[in-house]
């Protein structure tokens, strides 16, 4: 939809539709905050580099191949892989149940 906004002589439109390129931003930019949680809970410090591992649904997985160069350079990530593991801790990003497992690289 729309937004629209009137002040004195300003007039101002505002197109809030959500494209799938912003959707999946939102599930990268949530899958960064879950990493950077993990990565405090672990103890990890600011500047250790680390490898990610995770399972999700499809819609999760292809936002997360898109901005895969994105979450690397935010999180300081060397590797992220699509594969199960034991030890990960299960999330919900968006409303998508997934589990993400991160250790030091």
């Amino acid at each position: 939809g729309y937004d629209v906004g009137a002040e004195a002589d300003l007039f101002i439109v505002l197109d809030t539709n959500l494209t799938k390129e912003l959707i999946q931003e939102g599930y990268a930019r949530e899958f960064i905050s879950k990493i950077q949680q993990t990565r405090k809970n672990n103890g990890y410090e600011m500047m250790d580099k680390i490898q990610i591992s995770y399972t999700s649904d499809d819609e999760v997985k292809e936002a997360i191949e898109v901005f895969d160069e994105f979450i690397k350079d935010e999180t300081l990530a060397t590797k992220i892989t699509f594969e199960e593991n034991k030890d990960a801790k299960e999330e919900v990003l968006n409303g998508h149940d997934s589990k993400i497992f991160v250790k030091k690289a």
